[in-house]
């Protein structure tokens, strides 16, 4: 009994280590594989003028301690993989937000949710009238660098690329750490600004735990 029980721990493992080294490949090489199961019918984008209507007219949830815990599966095992995970849409976008919730998970992402009170897409503005809001997922290797974490009620600008995860909504992926500055955005994709020493310490801890 105890012999199946350390095959099937050592069988899990090599399992788990396959994931994320070939994750870890294929976000190097080509970012992700496309969402081709489960992505709930992204909506089509092509243009500012019909984002607005898709936008999110209330915050996602704060990621509860399972989502967190469990990210380094259900990321590497599943979304990298296409399964329920994301659709680029080849557009790229600036938002100037108010933080609602931020938090990091074991898969090494960082989550932040933002109100939106500025958004371009392709240099193009958003109008919006109404309350909206849209989630930016930081990558392990963009996070190293950037000046996180946030809290709520920080005004952050970042830019990157515009993502349908399927989960059910948008999302905006930072490419490098100086896509995301504190305060509002002052330019189109302009650079950040320099953190102090022990705002780069506290990311450095964070990229490494994945917290």
């Amino acid at each position: 009994m105890g012999n199946q029980v350390d095959l099937r721990a050592a069988a899990f493992k090599i399992a788990l280590s396959s994931c994320l080294v070939l994750s870890t490949v294929t976000q190097l090489g080509a970012n992700v594989i496309p969402c081709w199961i489960r992505c709930r019918h992204p909506p089509a984008i092509t243009s500012a003028q019909q984002m607005a209507p898709v936008l999110r007219s209330m915050s996602n949830p704060p990621l509860t301690f399972l989502q967190r815990a469990t990210g380094v599966l259900t990321t590497y095992c599943g979304k990298m993989w296409g399964i329920q995970g994301w659709r680029n849409y080849h557009i790229q976008a600036q938002v100037t937000g108010i933080v609602t919730h931020a938090a990091g998970s074991t898969d090494g992402l960082y989550t932040i949710d933002v109100r939106i009170t500025d958004l371009t897409l392709n240099h193009k503005e958003v109008s919006i009238s109404c309350p909206s809001f849209i989630r930016i997922e930081v990558f392990p290797l963009v996070r190293f660098g950037a000046p996180l974490p946030h809290y709520p009620g920080d005004v952050v600008c970042i830019a990157g690329g515009l993502y349908w995860d399927a989960d059910g909504f948008l999302e905006i992926h930072p490419a490098k750490s100086r896509d995301i500055s504190r305060g509002q955005c002052q330019s189109v994709f302009s650079q950040q600004r320099t953190g102090d020493r022990r705002l780069a310490t506290e990311n450095f801890f964070a990229y490494l735990t994945g917290w």
